[in-house]
């Protein structure tokens, strides 16, 4: 981030877990921080914070609450100006569950940002590994499963040889859902 400027304003999509220590860093700079809350963020999540970052500090707190991208980026913009001076300067997802909206609302408020047409690319773990196919560099085998069925048929293409696969879910954090399985049966 360097050193603040005055019309710097943060927006932190989903501010939990790690998220949280860059709001922190953003405050020791003096950087007012809007906070928006993602629909796809629980409660319990906003929850899991650091110890280090529990006094952290928001110019404007916002929730997505199913509204318009287009009204949730006026509320932000409106916000920004009204709580800190400057209208926004950046938006950066603070977890998981953020990248999607903040992809979106940079786009709204034509800040830059990676785009809200690849979103998934950078948060559905099937969609990066197709990504990553496409580019020409080394992938893993894969399917997209959503049956016991799927998933059998998954396993059929190793033939005779011994199984041994990560089973995770298309969208989590760190290892949330994550199995290995050594068998047909495990899996």
């Amino acid at each position: 981030m360097g050193q603040a400027i005055a019309k710097d304003v943060l927006v932190v999509v989903d501010p939990a877990s790690t998220g949280a220590m860059l709001v922190l860093e953003a405050n020791a700079r003096k950087v007012p921080v809007v906070c928006v809350w993602s629909d796809a963020c629980g409660e319990e999540m906003k929850t899991h914070t650091p110890p280090a970052a529990k006094d952290i500090t928001f110019v404007a707190v916002l929730e997505e609450g199913g509204l318009a991208i287009e009204k949730l980026a006026a509320l932000v913009k409106a916000s920004a100006v009204t709580a800190a001076g400057s209208p926004a300067t950046a938006v950066l997802a603070g977890s998981e569950t953020g990248v999607r909206l903040a992809d979106k609302l940079a786009d709204a408020l034509r800040l830059p940002g990676n785009g809200g047409d690849s979103s998934d690319k950078r948060r559905d773990k099937h969609s990066q590994q197709e990504a990553v196919r496409a580019a020409g560099a080394r992938a893993i085998k894969q399917a997209l499963c959503t049956s016991l069925e799927d998933v059998n048929a998954f396993l059929d293409t190793f033939g005779d040889a011994p199984v041994d696969v990560i089973l995770k879910p298309t969208e989590s954090a760190g290892s949330d859902g994550v199995a290995r399985c050594r068998s047909r049966a495990e899996a």
